[in-house]
Protein backbone atom coordinates (compact mmCIF):
# COMPACT_ATOMS: atom_id res chain seq x y z
CA UNK A 1 0.00 0.00 0.00
CA UNK A 2 3.24 2.04 -0.56
CA UNK A 3 2.58 4.79 -3.53
CA UNK A 4 5.50 4.96 -5.39
CA UNK A 5 4.55 7.26 -8.32
CA UNK A 6 6.64 10.12 -6.94
CA UNK A 7 10.31 10.32 -6.07
CA UNK A 8 10.98 9.43 -2.68
CA UNK A 9 14.10 9.23 -0.18
CA UNK A 10 14.33 5.82 1.43
CA UNK A 11 16.08 6.14 4.75
CA UNK A 12 17.41 2.78 6.84
CA UNK A 13 19.36 3.98 9.71
CA UNK A 14 20.36 1.70 12.77
CA UNK A 15 21.78 2.51 16.31
CA UNK A 16 26.11 1.39 15.87
CA UNK A 17 26.07 -0.22 19.39
CA UNK A 18 29.48 1.56 20.06
CA UNK A 19 27.67 4.97 19.81
CA UNK A 20 24.23 3.94 21.28
CA UNK A 21 24.19 6.95 23.55
CA UNK A 22 24.36 9.37 20.28
CA UNK A 23 21.97 6.85 18.49
CA UNK A 24 19.21 9.41 18.53
CA UNK A 25 20.90 12.42 18.09
CA UNK A 26 22.29 10.93 14.77
CA UNK A 27 19.16 9.95 13.59
CA UNK A 28 17.61 13.84 14.29
CA UNK A 29 20.30 14.77 12.23
CA UNK A 30 19.40 12.81 9.64
CA UNK A 31 15.47 13.23 9.72
CA UNK A 32 16.28 17.36 9.63
CA UNK A 33 18.76 16.94 6.51
CA UNK A 34 15.82 14.58 4.52
CA UNK A 35 13.13 16.68 5.66
CA UNK A 36 14.74 19.69 3.98
CA UNK A 37 14.35 18.06 0.62
CA UNK A 38 10.36 18.13 -0.69
CA UNK A 39 9.84 14.80 -1.18
CA UNK A 40 8.04 11.48 0.58
CA UNK A 41 10.56 9.98 2.81
CA UNK A 42 9.76 6.23 3.66
CA UNK A 43 11.57 5.24 6.84
CA UNK A 44 12.36 1.18 7.49
CA UNK A 45 12.44 0.61 11.33
CA UNK A 46 16.09 0.13 12.66
CA UNK A 47 16.93 -3.46 13.84
CA UNK A 48 16.79 -3.96 18.08
CA UNK A 49 20.11 -3.16 18.78
CA UNK A 50 21.12 -0.40 22.24
CA UNK A 51 20.26 2.20 21.14
CA UNK A 52 17.10 1.53 19.30
CA UNK A 53 14.92 3.33 21.37
CA UNK A 54 16.64 7.02 20.73
CA UNK A 55 16.09 6.50 16.92
CA UNK A 56 12.35 5.60 17.87
CA UNK A 57 12.45 8.62 19.84
CA UNK A 58 13.80 10.92 17.29
CA UNK A 59 11.31 9.45 14.52
CA UNK A 60 8.59 10.46 16.76
CA UNK A 61 10.24 13.94 17.61
CA UNK A 62 10.71 14.45 13.99
CA UNK A 63 7.07 12.95 12.41
CA UNK A 64 6.10 15.14 9.00
CA UNK A 65 3.12 14.12 6.91
CA UNK A 66 5.86 13.35 4.37
CA UNK A 67 7.36 10.63 6.05
CA UNK A 68 6.13 6.56 6.32
CA UNK A 69 7.93 4.20 8.83
CA UNK A 70 6.90 0.49 8.51
CA UNK A 71 7.99 -1.56 11.16
CA UNK A 72 8.97 -4.63 8.98
CA UNK A 73 8.83 -4.96 5.16
CA UNK A 74 9.03 -7.94 3.48
CA UNK A 75 11.98 -8.85 0.80
CA UNK A 76 10.34 -8.41 -2.11
CA UNK A 77 8.84 -5.16 -0.71
CA UNK A 78 11.86 -4.17 0.15
CA UNK A 79 13.59 -4.96 -3.19
CA UNK A 80 10.88 -2.71 -5.32
CA UNK A 81 11.50 -0.04 -2.77
CA UNK A 82 15.06 0.07 -3.58
CA UNK A 83 14.08 0.00 -7.38
CA UNK A 84 11.60 2.92 -7.15
CA UNK A 85 13.93 5.47 -4.46
CA UNK A 86 15.67 8.53 -5.97
CA UNK A 87 18.56 7.46 -2.96
CA UNK A 88 18.76 5.52 -0.08
CA UNK A 89 19.77 7.08 3.09
CA UNK A 90 21.53 5.95 6.67
CA UNK A 91 24.18 2.99 7.52
CA UNK A 92 21.98 0.36 6.71
CA UNK A 93 24.28 -2.51 4.74
CA UNK A 94 21.52 -2.47 1.86
CA UNK A 95 23.32 0.82 0.57
CA UNK A 96 26.64 -1.30 -0.15
CA UNK A 97 25.03 -4.93 -0.76
CA UNK A 98 22.15 -4.51 -2.93
CA UNK A 99 21.57 -1.11 -4.22
CA UNK A 100 24.03 -0.99 -6.35
CA UNK A 101 22.36 -3.96 -8.65
CA UNK A 102 19.73 -1.01 -8.99
CA UNK A 103 22.17 1.75 -9.65
CA UNK A 104 20.28 3.24 -6.47
CA UNK A 105 22.87 6.30 -5.09
CA UNK A 106 23.58 5.45 -1.80
CA UNK A 107 24.08 8.15 1.09
CA UNK A 108 26.11 5.96 4.22
CA UNK A 109 26.44 8.10 7.28
CA UNK A 110 28.97 7.21 9.68
CA UNK A 111 31.06 4.33 10.45
CA UNK A 112 28.78 1.79 10.89
CA UNK A 113 29.82 0.28 7.05
CA UNK A 114 33.33 1.17 7.82
CA UNK A 115 36.05 -1.32 6.01
CA UNK A 116 33.39 -2.34 3.13
CA UNK A 117 33.51 -2.89 0.08
CA UNK A 118 31.62 -0.22 -1.54
CA UNK A 119 30.34 0.61 -5.17
CA UNK A 120 30.43 4.00 -7.24
CA UNK A 121 26.86 4.65 -5.98
CA UNK A 122 28.27 5.08 -2.18
CA UNK A 123 28.84 8.36 -1.27
CA UNK A 124 30.17 8.95 2.50
CA UNK A 125 29.20 11.39 5.18
CA UNK A 126 29.33 12.38 8.59
CA UNK A 127 26.28 12.67 11.17
CA UNK A 128 26.58 16.47 9.96
CA UNK A 129 22.93 18.18 8.86
CA UNK A 130 25.25 20.22 6.06
CA UNK A 131 27.22 17.35 5.36
CA UNK A 132 24.26 14.90 4.64
CA UNK A 133 21.95 17.23 2.81
CA UNK A 134 24.97 18.14 0.75
CA UNK A 135 25.68 14.54 -0.14
CA UNK A 136 21.96 13.65 -0.85
CA UNK A 137 22.04 16.89 -3.55
CA UNK A 138 24.77 14.89 -4.84
CA UNK A 139 23.12 11.65 -4.79
CA UNK A 140 19.81 13.39 -6.47
CA UNK A 141 22.20 15.16 -9.52
CA UNK A 142 21.55 13.79 -12.61
CA UNK A 143 25.14 13.27 -13.66
CA UNK A 144 26.06 11.41 -10.69
CA UNK A 145 22.68 9.30 -11.26
CA UNK A 146 23.62 8.91 -15.14
CA UNK A 147 27.13 7.73 -14.27
CA UNK A 148 25.59 4.61 -12.69
CA UNK A 149 24.22 3.42 -15.62
CA UNK A 150 25.96 -0.37 -15.97
CA UNK A 151 27.79 -0.07 -12.99
CA UNK A 152 28.53 -3.63 -11.45
CA UNK A 153 27.75 -4.64 -7.93
CA UNK A 154 31.31 -5.03 -6.10
CA UNK A 155 29.08 -7.69 -4.35
CA UNK A 156 28.16 -9.94 -7.55
CA UNK A 157 25.45 -10.24 -10.13
CA UNK A 158 23.09 -12.64 -8.00
CA UNK A 159 24.65 -15.94 -9.42
CA UNK A 160 27.13 -17.03 -7.21
CA UNK A 161 25.38 -20.17 -5.76
CA UNK A 162 25.51 -21.21 -9.66
CA UNK A 163 29.36 -20.60 -9.52
CA UNK A 164 29.91 -22.27 -5.96
CA UNK A 165 28.08 -25.50 -7.30
CA UNK A 166 29.94 -25.83 -10.52
CA UNK A 167 33.67 -25.19 -8.74
CA UNK A 168 32.62 -28.25 -6.52
CA UNK A 169 31.35 -30.21 -8.90
CA UNK A 170 34.32 -29.91 -11.19
CA UNK A 171 36.93 -29.89 -8.08
CA UNK A 172 39.25 -32.45 -6.89
CA UNK A 173 38.56 -33.99 -4.29
CA UNK A 174 41.86 -35.58 -2.90
CA UNK A 175 43.93 -35.58 0.18
CA UNK A 176 45.24 -31.67 -0.24
CA UNK A 177 41.84 -30.49 -0.10
CA UNK A 178 40.65 -32.83 2.79
CA UNK A 179 43.94 -31.92 5.20
CA UNK A 180 44.10 -28.51 6.62
CA UNK A 181 47.97 -27.70 6.95
CA UNK A 182 48.51 -24.81 9.65
CA UNK A 183 50.44 -21.91 8.25
CA UNK A 184 51.57 -19.71 11.29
Amino acid sequence: NIDVSESFILLVQHPVTEEFASSGYQMDLTLKAVLSFDMKIIIIAPNSDAGTVGVGAAIEENMHPNMHVYRNIDRADYAGLMARAAVIVGNSSSGLLEAPSFELPCVNIGRRQLGRVQGENVINCGYDRDEIVSAIDKAMDTGFKESLNGMKNPYGDGDSSKKIVKILEEIEINEFLLNKTLTY
